[in-house]
């Protein structure tokens, strides 16, 4: 694993001990460092609402009102489960960081957030004990964050075991009306065929807004 910040290579996923040294001794850290430390990818801490780019032809008013994507607060009254669901290149998970933006801005240190991609977050939990408590505390921090972005649901191979990591973590938070941003390009379907049918059924009651009508903005772009 190698820290958000610098390249640096840990043995987790995060931002290794010198650049949030770092980030403290300078003062208040900008919602960019804010966003690196809570895991999300270099290359995607500037994504926002002002630059998600919609190639359908549709103006940021009028996205607003056929989808409510951009409107997103599920922390404000909406249901607490989303499901951003999409094709590849849609605007999945730009719309979910640019929802952890906001909520960062909106709450400041109050309330704590954190971006997990499926594949990093069960390797990790895959390579840690489970006998010395360390599984247990890995847990522990995705179901007490309050607003959690689980990212590309679906991505990672299942096993036995990923599978049951996998429900546990999200029937957990939905069980507990925890704030959680789900992005995956799997229909309900396909997620109770491929994945589970009882977390299929728990996400029954979730948001579900796709992002099918934008075109895929890196083959667009490429």
């Amino acid at each position: 694993m190698k820290c958000r910040m610098c390249g640096t290579e840990i043995g987790w996923i995060g931002v290794c001990e010198d650049c949030t040294a770092l980030l403290v001794n300078t003062g208040v850290p900008s919602t960019e460092d804010r966003l690196r430390l809570r895991g999300v990818l270099g290359g995607l801490v500037g994504c926002s609402w002002g630059n998600w780019k919609d190639l359908s032809g549709q103006s940021s008013a009028e996205i607003e009102m056929n989808s409510g994507i951009s409107s997103l607060r599920c922390w404000r009254g909406d249901p607490p489960i989303v499901v951003l669901v999409g094709g590849c290149g849609t605007g999945k998970t730009h719309a979910a960081i640019a929802t952890l933006r906001r909520f960062a801005a909106e709450n400041g240190s109050r309330r704590s957030f954190r971006m997990w991609q499926e594949t990093d977050l069960l390797r990790l939990i895959s390579s840690a004990s489970g006998f010395d408590g360390t599984r247990d505390e890995i847990h522990r921090q995705v179901f007490s964050v309050d607003l959690l972005v689980y990212d590309d649901l679906g991505a990672s191979r299942s096993t036995d075991f990923t599978a049951e990591q996998r429900a546990s973590i999200l029937t957990g938070r939905i069980d507990g009306g925890k704030w959680t941003i789900i992005t995956t390009n799997l229909s309900q379907r396909e997620i109770a065929e491929r994945i589970s049918e009882r977390l299929a059924s728990r996400l029954e009651t979730a948001l579900t807004i796709s992002t099918n009508a934008q075109r895929d903005f890196r083959r667009a772009n490429s």
